[in-house]
């Protein structure tokens, strides 16, 4: 099975093989140091000291290519990380074909242990490329037939002989195979899920589409009738509301292009050093008369100051829209509460759109109801373009996809933690560098225009 090849993917995928596990790789390496310190107690072999030193010194230059390489990698770098790769393989192995070939039970036992230990990680690692699997193979199977030989050596007669020479064979045979199905298994696995990244970004793609058409099918519509309505009629009243109605209708139609370019981060943007806290209370303010009877908003709390460097008209926009969903969940006399805090991140953690947050320092702006929370089988489908549950004229599915837009462009993310209890939606924004500037502008800076 053929594959394409991508340096630095394929940079990526061997460090995560090699340190992406982090109690595999202590086990490891603390085994390799303490094995060859026991070794040299036991046998006074200043080689098994070499052996532990060797092996750690083949590791620290991988792992600093790896590192140094990743985020730049040139064609000819996954094959020296490989050359690497099979090079601490031969570092770890010459120790213990040596103990396998010892009189002593105890060398002979923990030389096998090694070596068999060994293969079950290259059958579980998987490697992509075919030739680091040929040249683990060959390394493999000329170790163990060097083991052999001094096996057989000691052999008495031929069918003792034979029989070391069959189990050779059978060990290679199997170790190859697995080696090989494994990375069979991983491709196939790797080409069926791309495959289905794209058959869901086709689907998202005919979504979007359609949504577009609808809208500005609609707007169009509107557009087209109010001015031919007032081409028709006379009373001059009666001609500026057709145009009035026809204007607005353009007005909704840039409301939905807006909302897509944030949605897909190509929105002009002025960003600006905002303290947290108070430009939270301030969108709150603007808010809370205009949310429906018997609704209120509240700021919970008494954060900390904090400062993010955002859009302060998309940061408001994407407020209110965490707020106007929200209060469509609530009923009359609940309570929608907003609080702000600096958070730090210690994981990475995931998110709604099925990403991975940073770990970093965070702004964390939470909207909380205690309305009916998402149905389970719609949490799928709520941050897709165009998709909603309101009636037909009272919203058109952007709210979300623009929220998501908002903080993937501010290098946060956005969580949805929803239950029968109510929903709580969380933005995180990173926190301003205390020698950022007061002002950066992206791209031309847009009109300020937030409604409710």
């Amino acid at each position: 099975m053929t594959r394409q090849h991508n340096p630095q993917d394929d940079l990526t995928f061997l460090y995560q093989r090699e340190y992406g596990e982090p109690a595999e790789l202590a086990v490891r390496l603390s085994g390799t140091l303490l094995g060859s310190i026991l070794l040299y107690i036991y046998t006074g072999w200043l080689a098994a000291l070499l052996w532990s030193g060797l092996y750690l010194a083949v590791h620290a230059a991988l792992y600093s290519f790896l590192r140094h390489r990743k985020r730049a990698a040139r064609p000819r770098d996954p094959v020296i990380a490989g050359l690497l790769v099979v090079a601490g393989l031969c570092a770890f192995l010459w120790m213990p074909v040596h103990l396998a070939a010892q009189e002593d039970r105890a060398l002979s036992y923990a030389g096998l242990g090694l070596m068999a230990t060994t293969m079950v990680f290259l059958s579980r690692r998987a490697d992509r490329d075919l030739w680091m699997i040929a040249l683990q193979i060959i390394v493999i199977g000329g170790l163990w037939a060097k083991v052999s030989w001094h096996v057989a050596a000691r052999a008495h007669g031929w069918p003792e002989q034979g029989g070391i020479a069959l189990m050779t064979f059978v060990v290679f045979f199997y170790t190859a195979q697995a080696m090989l199905l494994s990375r069979k298994t991983r491709l196939a696995g790797e080409e069926a899920a791309s495959r289905a990244a794209q058959e869901q970004k086709a689907a998202a793609i005919g979504r979007l589409a359609g949504g577009v058409a609808h809208d500005f099918n609609n707007a169009l519509t509107v557009i087209k009738g109010n001015l031919e309505l007032a081409d028709l009629l006379e009373d001059p009243k009666d001609r500026a509301a057709a145009l009035d109605d026809a204007r607005a209708a353009a007005e909704r139609a840039e409301t939905v292009v807006q909302q897509l370019l944030v949605y897909a981060r190509r929105a002009p943007a002025r960003r600006e050093r905002l303290d947290g806290p108070r430009t939270v209370d301030r969108i709150l303010a603007q808010v809370a008369p205009f949310l429906p009877a018997g609704i209120s908003v509240m700021q919970q709390g008494h954060p900390d100051p904090h400062c993010v460097q955002v859009d302060e008209g998309l940061l408001t926009a994407a407020l209110i829209n965490l707020i106007r969903n929200a209060a469509d969940a609530s009923a009359p006399g609940d309570v929608i509460r907003v609080s702000t805090q600096a958070e730090q991140v210690d994981a990475a953690r995931p998110m709604a759109d099925c990403s991975l947050l940073p770990a970093g320092s965070y702004a964390s702006i939470r909207v909380e109801d205690t309305g009916h929370g998402i149905p389970a089988g719609l949490k799928d489908r709520v941050l897709d373009p165009f998709y909603t549950t309101r009636p037909v004229g009272k919203g058109v599915g952007l709210g979300l996809s623009m929220v998501l837009g908002f903080v993937r462009e501010a290098g946060g993310g956005l969580a949805l933690d929803s239950d029968a209890r109510g929903t709580r939606a969380t933005l995180y924004l990173p926190l301003a560098d205390k020698a950022a500037p007061q002002v950066s502008q992206t791209k031309n800076a847009a009109p300020e225009r937030t409604a409710f």
